[in-house]
């Protein structure tokens, strides 16, 4: 009797664990992936990211929708704004049959398999709720398999009518132009081991944040070794200040000395040029915060001077039967914020001007 009650207590306990483990390898929200920042505007210029598709957690298991294995933590964590008007495509291309979970800003979940054909996924974020704020995305593999992928980011305006390019590649950068430093993003030891994403980040963003270049040395005796019995790869993702990532990586062992350079070149500099902030058409009667960027950061931003004039049959009448104002919100490299305004009636064409150049 009592080795009977021990062998129920032995199957009730296991049973526990195998529900704790499965439980602990489901998407967590309580973790963030490498995060990155964008805008709607930024986005209309597709933004694509490097990631390894697949994980240990089986998704068939979990909470949330969807069938396939991924990790745990989101590979990537996106912080958007000025998103109203773009809805948001995110797509994978990649080597194996791909998934793609999208926890959404309203902390809603979305799960695509084969919408981007090929066996890669695709999900659009349509509502505006949907995209305004954090978003966590998960790049899993439908059978197990872990394999390369490219993760893209693009919008598009809600009008469909695409902006021309702001910058052509032909043409010599102009001007202005000084060198970037680095800021690291995220760092990896023992990715190709199953390591979590990110684990190694607060050991190299001390020596090369802020930096033109840097040399990092990878010693397993400094930032410990994650995953033991497994000869693991390094890699880390920074950016140069203009919101473009890069990657540095060394291949296993990378922990017995093992470096990365790090290097920022030339990037534009925008002292002295128009970042505008926000653009209100009626915050006056009540109509939301930055309810009309777009349309003046499309004309103004990065220009020294810049005189907007306020149409209503452009931007819309965010507020029927009510005398609105325009408040522009802008600064100039400076994180020093500056206002423009016109008064009601602002919507008949009223001059906005902005000045940061002489």
């Amino acid at each position: 009797m009592r080795c009977s009650s021990l062998s129920g207590l032995l199957a009730i306990f296991g049973a526990a664990f195998l529900v704790s483990t499965a439980a602990e390898a489901c998407p967590n929200l309580a973790q963030q992936g490498p995060r990155y920042d964008f805008t709607g505007p930024q986005l209309l210029q597709p933004q694509s990211f490097q990631v390894m598709a697949g994980g240990p957690g089986d998704l068939s298991r979990c909470p949330q929708p969807g069938v396939g294995y991924l990790p745990d933590a989101p590979q990537f964590t996106f912080q958007l704004s000025n998103m109203q008007n773009y809805p948001l495509t995110v797509s994978v291309t990649s080597t194996c049959d791909a998934t793609l979970l999208v926890n959404t800003a309203i902390a809603s979940w979305i799960f695509d398999d084969d919408s981007n054909g090929n066996l890669n996924p695709r999900i659009t974020l349509s509502g505006p709720e949907q995209r305004e704020g954090w978003v966590d995305v998960w790049v899993g593999s439908f059978d197990g398999r872990q394999c390369p992928a490219t993760l893209t980011l693009q919008t598009v305006p809600a009008n469909g009518i695409m902006p021309p390019p702001s910058h052509d590649p032909h043409v010599p950068p102009p001007q202005g132009y000084s060198a970037g430093t680095i800021h690291v993003q995220s760092a990896t030891y023992g990715g190709n081991c199953g390591a979590a994403q990110g684990n190694a980040t607060r050991f190299i963003a001390p020596e090369c944040d802020g930096r033109n270049s840097c040399d990092y040395r990878i010693d397993y005796t400094v930032i410990g070794d994650p995953v033991y019995g497994c000869r693991k790869d390094y890699s880390v993702t920074y950016d140069c200040g203009d919101g473009h990532p890069r990657t540095a990586s060394a291949a296993p062992e990378a922990g017995y000395g093992s470096v990365v350079q790090l290097l920022c070149a030339a990037v534009p500099s925008t002292r002295g040029l128009i970042h505008v902030q926000s653009g209100t058409y009626g915050g006056n009667c009540g109509a939301p915060w930055g309810n009309r960027t777009e349309y003046l950061a499309q004309e103004c931003d990065g220009q020294q001077s810049c005189t907007y004039y306020v149409d209503y049959t452009v931007i819309g009448d965010p507020v029927y039967g009510c005398r609105k104002d325009y408040v522009a919100e802008y600064d100039c490299g400076d994180g020093r914020t500056r206002t423009a305004r016109a008064e009601p009636e602002a919507g008949y064409r009223s001059p906005v001007t902005l000045q940061c150049g002489p």
